[in-house]
């Protein structure tokens, strides 16, 4: 479960050029679990390619926030349901200016996402069931923050909403 966003206009275009290869890839990947199961070289193969077009529908025009741990904007202190759902309109998108009021209020919010950040990085020196990197981590986060402000200016300087599946 997560925050879906769609700039609408790049997206579609992704996803048209896309999807029936995904959906071919899907296919043959889901003929091999038939044979094989889902272990071993054919089915790594397989899901390889699935993932492959997946990362290419959604390569602009795109961006997801998980729901666990690692959700960006949780480490703001900030709720997509609470924060960014009222902003929404009927049909779900959220315009261009209450994307330039979202960038707003993540700036005003950044020192919370640091404290955070900085507390879930502590906390993996001594609770780390994954066994992540540390380091890893905050990279992670740091890049998923830029990733979200360019999305955001995108919209804004396309003058289109973003379509929320939140």
């Amino acid at each position: 479960m997560g925050a879906d966003l769609y700039i609408q206009s790049i997206h579609d275009k992704l996803r048209a050029e896309f999807n029936p290869l995904f959906d071919e890839a899907c296919a043959k990947r889901d003929e091999v679990v038939e044979i094989f199961g889902r272990q071993g070289f054919a089915y790594e193969a397989a899901q390889e390619k699935v993932l492959e077009y997946l990362d290419k529908m959604n390569a602009d025009g795109y961006f997801r926030d998980n729901y666990n741990e690692n959700s960006l904007l949780w480490l703001f202190g900030l709720s997509w349901w609470e924060d960014i759902g009222g902003w929404l309109d009927s049909k779900g998108n959220l315009s261009p200016e209450d994307c330039q009021s979202f960038i707003k209020m993540l700036f005003a919010n950044e020192q919370t996402f640091f404290t955070n950040l900085n507390a879930h990085i502590e906390s993996l020196k001594t609770n780390n069931p994954y066994n992540e990197d540390p380091k890893e981590v905050e990279e992670y986060h740091m890049e998923h923050y830029g990733k979200l402000l360019e999305f955001l200016e995108k919209a804004i300087k396309l003058g289109e909403p973003v379509a929320c599946s939140i």
